[in-house]
This record gives structure tokens, sequence and C-alpha cells, in this order.
């Protein structure tokens, strides 16, 4: 079950505008993104530390699947299908 109101505001909206406009997601979002859990850890503030399951949860069941997984799969997600 997928618990979204656990995911933090402010991520949520990082995500939508990584997602709908393309916008560098910053540190912790992009090693979220690219599925490097271990660096995430070291950018998280303490809000989301408490919570990096419920984001990672978050990114795997609402984002686009050629959005996330790697590092490159972002960088290509940022450059490409620009509006």
């Amino acid at each position: 079950m997928l618990d979204t109101e656990k995911v933090p505001d402010h991520i949520k909206g990082i995500l939508d505008r990584y997602i709908n406009h393309r916008l560098n997601p910053g540190q912790f979002v992009t090693c979220v993104l690219a599925n490097d859990i271990l660096t995430a850890c070291d950018y998280a503030d303490s809000e989301c530390a408490e919570q990096l399951f419920a984001i990672v949860k978050y990114v795997r069941n609402q984002l686009p699947i050629n959005s996330y997984g790697s590092y490159t799969k972002v960088q290509e997600y940022l450059i490409n299908e620009r509006a």
C-alpha cells in the first residue's frame, strides 16, 4: 500500500517540477531517482531520512519508468522532450 501522506510536501513539489517541467531536482532527489540510496542518505535532511522508504515507493509507483533508475536515465529525462 502506498502511503503518499508520508512523503514530505516539499519532495512531492520537487518531483512534480522534475516530471512536469524537467527541472533539476537537486542532490537528494537525484540520488533517489538514480537508485543511489546510500548517497541519498548523505544528502537527506532529518524528515527525508525518516521517510526515505515512502519517498522511494512514491517514485516507483507514481513516476514514469523512463524518469528514474540511474543517473543516466535522470539526465536523459532532464534533457529530452523539453516543451
